[in-house]
């Protein structure tokens, strides 16, 4: 039986010139480029040789399912306001 584990990482989307592009940022602190980034009501992005993302997006919620190495799981990524966020100033 599979337990439950969680795995803080941050992911950054944007808008280019050619659609959407995003980011990941996992243990290494080092940003991996996404690949086929599709945001919408679905939603679809890979972390490439490393894991496929397939689900939906809702306000500032998304969740779905992913495929990596050893198997499937589920994930929840909620938008955070960037650090240099006039929001986020004291």
């Amino acid at each position: 039986m599979k337990g439950e584990a969680s795995s803080p990482a941050d992911f950054r989307f944007s808008t280019g010139e050619g659609g959407y592009q995003g980011f990941f940022w996992g243990r290494t602190l080092t940003p991996i480029a996404l690949k086929n980034v599709h945001l919408g009501h679905s939603v679809h992005f890979e972390i490439p040789q490393m894991a496929v993302f397939d689900g939906t997006a809702n306000g500032e919620t998304m969740e779905g399912t992913f495929r990596d190495g050893t198997g499937e799981g589920s994930f929840r990524l909620e938008k955070q306001l960037d650090w240099d966020d006039p929001r986020n100033a004291p």
